[in-house]
């Protein structure tokens, strides 16, 4: 089979009615392919394509990586809360990924995530850092931009949970907003909290078109909204930016009210610059964000990462792509405990 191609995911039902799963790559037929992977309930084979074999409609599935698990977890000073943060990396390199996810435990909900690209040699810059629609995991994007960098994606997920709420529980606490900009060179959009919630998290999605695309320089809270922006750079490529939002209910029954504290820090200006630090650890990383100060031509965002080593904190980087422009970073991080 040649695995250097992309591969697409298909479901495919089988002539005695079983169903399973097989890997095309781009520009193969199925009957030009050596063999098929195969899942099933009862069953995991890998065999040649034999039989008849019936294409069923299928949702796209996120992108999977080959390293997986939990970097660490954490307690607040009350220990009713707890989080932990996940991992996933691409199991290839390549010029661009998309929506690669790294889930959270099964009885936890996710709360906020990052993902790490590269600024060697060329750089790889981030299009996406979001929550996916069960909330069971966290997804990222990265590319190229015009000079090649095939690069492998790190994704990071903040999963979290609270004594004596059950998921459902928690979910129902929680609310995901998400708002769109306008379509423009440089989009930007900010989501607000509900009444009755504060915001303990965000990410972004960068809707760029096929072509040159358009790249994050900011996805970080201002006060009770979160705000994501991103650009073009050296060639025009508008498109609309999805901000996201993640807050919990001020008070929840049973258990009762908590605290949020958002601290920041920013680098000094340099060509790659970065910045990093540690929580403080009374309280519970839900949220890591980053903004990028810049002068056209611009820098863009490579690193955001809810970790300063392996505890809780942020880490975050941007870099000038192609010609100089130094810039700062700024990087921040939330975390809540409960009163």
């Amino acid at each position: 089979m040649p695995w250097g191609h992309d591969l697409i995911r298909n479901i495919l039902r089988t002539a005695d009615g079983r169903r399973c799963v097989y890997y095309r790559a781009n520009g193969y037929s199925p009957a030009e392919l050596n063999c098929c992977i195969f899942h099933s309930l009862d069953k995991i084979a890998t065999s040649r394509e034999q039989g008849r074999c019936i294409l069923e409609p299928f949702r796209p599935m996120p992108a999977r990586g080959f390293i997986m698990g939990k970097v660490f977890d954490h307690k607040d000073s009350s220990g009713k809360v707890t989080i932990a943060v996940f991992q996933e990396v691409s199991s290839q390199e390549q010029a661009h990924h998309f929506d690669l996810q790294a889930d959270v435990d099964p009885d936890m909900v996710v709360v906020g995530g990052g993902a790490t690209a590269t600024d060697k040699p060329n750089g790889a810059l981030l299009t996406a850092s979001y929550p996916n629609e069960n909330r069971t995991g966290w997804r990222a994007s990265s590319k190229d931009h015009n000079v090649p960098n095939p690069h492998r994606l790190t994704v990071y997920a903040i999963g979290m949970k609270i004594n004596g709420l059950t998921r459902d529980d928690l979910m129902g606490n929680l609310r995901f907003v998400r708002e769109t900009s306008d379509v423009a060179a440089h989009p930007v959009e900010d989501v607000s909290a509900p009444q009755g919630f504060k915001l303990i998290g965000g990410g972004f999605r960068v809707n760029w078109a096929p072509g040159p695309g358009n790249l994050a320089t900011g996805s970080f809270p201002v006060g009770g909204s979160w705000k994501a922006r991103s650009k073009d750079h050296f060639a025009a490529s508008p498109c609309t930016i999805d901000v996201f939002g993640i807050a919990l209910r001020n008070s929840i029954p049973g258990v009762g009210g908590w605290e949020r504290i958002v601290e920041d820090g920013t680098s000094s200006e340099a060509a790659h610059p970065s910045a990093h630090f540690s929580l403080d650890e009374a309280f519970a990383l839900t949220g890591v964000g980053a903004e990028v100060f810049f002068s056209e031509p611009g820098s863009l965002l490579w690193k955001l990462e809810p970790r300063n080593g392996n505890v809780q904190g942020v880490t975050t980087a941007s870099k000038d792509h192609q010609r100089s422009s130094p810039a700062k970073v700024k990087a921040y991080a939330i975390g809540i405990r409960f009163l």
